[in-house]
This record gives C-alpha cells, sequence and structure tokens, in this order.
C-alpha cells in the first residue's frame, strides 16, 4: 500500500509505501507515525513480473491527539439568578486541548441504573 498527504500521487521510490505480503490472497496494512488532523490518501498496490496495479484510492482523516494533560481546579463562584461564575487552570503540556465544554443541568448528572 501506498500513501501521501495528497491526492493522486503519482507512484515513485519517494512515496511511503508498505510491504504486507507474497503470493495470491488478502492482505492488511497497518502504517504507524501519522500525524493528527492531516488528511492521508491511500490506494493499494501488486507488483508482478508483468508490472504494478493499483487499487482505488481511499481517503481518511487522522484524529486529534489526545491532551497530554487536563484543566486543573474548577471552582464555582457566588451564583445569581442569572450568572454562575465559574474559573480553572487552564491545561498546560505539549498537547493542548482544542477547547473546553462545561455542561450545566438544572437536574442531577447521576447515572440511573434500569432493570
Amino acid at each position: 500500500m501506498e500513501y501521501a498527504g495528497t491526492p493522486s500521487v503519482v507512484p515513485t521510490i519517494a512515496n511511503s509505501k508498505t510491504s504486507d505480503g507474497t503470493g495470491t490472497g488478502n492482505y492488511t496494512s497497518s502504517i504507524s507515525g501519522l500525524t493528527g488532523e492531516t488528511t492521508y490518501y491511500v490506494r493499494a498496490y501488486a507488483t508482478n513480473a508483468n508490472g504494478t496495479a493499483y487499487g482505488n484510492e481511499e481517503v481518511f482523516l487522522t484524529l486529534r491527539a489526545e491532551p497530554s494533560n487536563y484543566p486543573t481546579v474548577f471552582a464555582c463562584g457566588t451564583t445569581t439568578t442569572t450568572s454562575i461564575p465559574l474559573s480553572w487552570t487552564s491545561a498546560t503540556g505539549s498537547v493542548l486541548p482544542h477547547g473546553y465544554l462545561i455542561k450545566a443541568s438544572t437536574v442531577s448528572f447521576q447515572v440511573l441504573q434500569s432493570c
């Protein structure tokens, strides 16, 4: 299989490739070391004495890396009828969160067990 960050790559020796078997049959290929939040284009290929044949080009997007740290010291100040002051210490580290989600509700977040 070959893969690249651009579509319809013309195969060259410089393309990233995997080599996962010989003979006839089905093969599985694993790619590691990809960059998060990046679009990759892949296609299978098979080579024999008659040349090289290529499968359809497929595309996938890698996921964002898991943050290396999370916010701390989350606190709620004195609430009023129209506001709830919140504070926290932002995450630090090599991979920061993309954003924060704060969920509020007028009922408990407790998970109820059902039979």
